[in-house]
């Protein structure tokens, strides 16, 4: 069994994203965990997963590209038909320059994604993402 003594699995903490992945503080005391079992190196569990952190990070900004672009290509199509004072919502100025921001921020964030992933790739950088953010 998983919960076995010495193992005690706290509350489960709510968070903003990734509902289908429950978190939680898991304790262990007085746990022995046979030779054949460790992963990696003995005490390094909590610097291993700050590691993949990492990962899920570019992993998430990578993934979230292509829908953020759907939504502004929806939203483009929905102002372009509707009308309000006899002509399009698209043909407002600030609309047209909000949605431009937009589109302008989703390209930032592809380039950083993609930056930042080529320095993990080739330099195994751990901090990537905030090394491409900070110019380093």
């Amino acid at each position: 069994m998983l919960w076995e003594a010495g193992i005690h699995l706290a509350k489960r903490i709510n968070k903003i994203g990734m509902l289908s992945s429950d978190t939680a503080q898991i304790f262990f005391e007085d746990v022995r965990v046979p030779a054949k079992n460790l992963i990696g190196e003995e005490g390094k569990g909590f610097t291993y997963q700050m590691m993949q952190f990492q990962e899920e990070r570019l992993a998430a900004a990578g993934l979230l590209l292509r829908p953020m672009e759907k939504c502004v290509e929806a939203t483009i199509e929905y102002t372009k038909n509707r009308q309000a004072f006899g002509k399009s919502i698209l043909d407002n100025q600030y609309v047209h320059y909000r949605l431009a921001e937009l589109q302008t921020e989703i390209e930032a964030l592809r380039a950083l994604t993609y930056r930042a992933t080529e320095q993990r790739t080739e330099r195994g950088d751990l901090i990537a993402v905030y090394r491409v953010m900070n110019g380093l």
